[in-house]
């Protein structure tokens, strides 16, 4: 999942939403609470909770476990912008444990670019090096 997307890119994601089901469903629903993370912390949020809601009825476990690590992610990143740190770093440890896991080569260095993101509100620089 690519870090950002343009506006147009994320309200055509979201006006599908509607249309969709199951499984194609969840994962747009992941996927457009995921761009609006930095944007719209609120409506991510909302979708992220009623993505959790969904997970359990997927039946691909490693696609399941690749978007759990993904929202927990979001989560990870909107506790940062809101000044949380240990739940940040917390939950980013959790998602880059999962996309570990699972050879996610991408989701691992999003985690890493948080994590990056985190030492810094830390002051802990030599870490980010």
């Amino acid at each position: 999942m690519e870090l950002f997307q343009d506006n147009e890119a994320i309200a055509a994601l979201e006006n599908t939403l509607p249309l969709q089901q199951g499984d194609a469903w969840l994962e747009s629903a992941v996927a457009v609470a995921w761009h609006l993370r930095q944007r719209d912390c609120g409506r991510a949020l909302t979708l992220a909770d009623e993505a959790e809601k969904a997970l359990f009825q997927h039946q691909d476990l490693a696609k399941l476990r690749h978007l759990q690590a993904r929202l927990g992610l979001l989560r990870a990143e909107i506790a940062l912008l809101f000044g949380n740190v240990a739940r940040a770093h917390e939950l980013t440890q959790g998602a880059a444990g999962l996309f570990g896991e699972l050879a996610d080569a991408q989701g691992i260095g999003d985690a890493h670019w948080l994590q990056a993101s985190i030492w810094v509100d830390r002051g802990e620089s030599a870490q980010v090096a």
